[in-house]
């Protein structure tokens, strides 16, 4: 339900950029809808929860960890702006291109522990 209720990603600005669209556009449209998504997703989450199943389940949702989890993306998606309007050098840049891939590596290596783990 909560990938349902997600924003489009960068994968539209990969189509625009394959099939030479407006990719300004999109990456514009894709950073707008990841902003409004703080609000609009658990509005969203609340909408078919209720239209969907009963009352309980909307009550057993963890809202805490939602908003948190979206505080996190918006933040690092900030940082990450801050960083590459403030800081002008190509070194920080391969550097940050690491740091994310370990990150995203570390990310990916959990899942695949806990599918094992809990045989999901």
């Amino acid at each position: 339900l909560v990938v349902t209720s997600s924003p489009g990603g960068s994968y539209s600005n990969w189509w625009c950029s394959m099939f030479n669209a407006d990719l300004a556009l999109s990456v514009t449209m894709t950073a707008i809808s990841t902003f409004m998504s703080i609000f609009l997703l658990p509005v969203n989450l609340v909408i078919y929860a209720t239209s969907s199943y009963s009352g309980a389940v909307v009550k057993s949702l963890d809202w805490i960890a939602l908003f948190v989890s979206l505080i996190v993306v918006i933040s690092a998606i900030l940082l990450g702006l801050y960083c590459s309007y403030t800081v002008k050098s190509h070194k920080f840049n391969l550097l940050a291109n690491k740091v994310s891939y370990c990150i995203m590596d570390y990310n990916c290596t959990r899942i695949r522990f806990f599918r094992e783990e809990f045989m999901i």
